[in-house]
């Protein structure tokens, strides 16, 4: 059975008052409104997560818990200080050990969407990628065992969602 890997964006967020940190910055309204309808996307196309992997930034914890309120299932989260700001490589290194035949990863730019691109360069499936706005969504059939083995030889865009 292939594997299932969601990469998705958080939404957008506030800009950053002078003084605080990167990591607090929360989601917009519009940021909300955007993920909640690529929740829907996800939904209706079968993309169900059985696993979230969630960068520890508030932006992308509150684009998880706008993505789970949508969701008909109740994945299980893990929350990694590892996936802030973090670039593809060390992205890939967190996906790696999941025993979960079904991820979505909800990170930022700009590791999140070189990933994606990367992922989907081989097969020549880039088309739907553009700039990977905030809310955007990239869904791949994997066709390997293990996570470890994740590459762009064995990935195959099968949907792409952008707000």
């Amino acid at each position: 059975m292939p594997l299932r890997l969601g990469l998705m964006r958080h939404g957008e967020a506030e800009a950053a008052p002078l003084g605080q940190d990167d990591a607090s910055r929360a989601l917009t309204p519009r940021g909300t409104a955007d993920v909640r309808a690529t929740a829907r996307w996800l939904v209706a196309e079968g993309h169900l997560p059985g696993r979230l992997l969630v960068s520890s930034a508030r932006r992308t914890a509150q684009t998880c818990d706008a993505v789970c309120s949508i969701l008909q299932t109740a994945p299980e989260r893990l929350d990694l200080p590892d996936l802030y700001l973090a670039a593809a490589s060390e992205i890939l290194s967190a996906i790696a050990g999941q025993p979960a035949a079904s991820l979505l990863v909800i990170g930022h730019n700009p590791g999140i969407s070189m990933l994606a691109e990367r992922l989907a360069s081989a097969r020549g499936s880039t088309d739907g990628l553009g700039s990977f706005e905030p809310g955007s969504v990239m869904m791949f059939e994997c066709d390997l065992s293990s996570w470890s083995d994740l590459s762009a030889e064995n990935a195959s865009v099968i949907g792409t969602f952008s707000p």
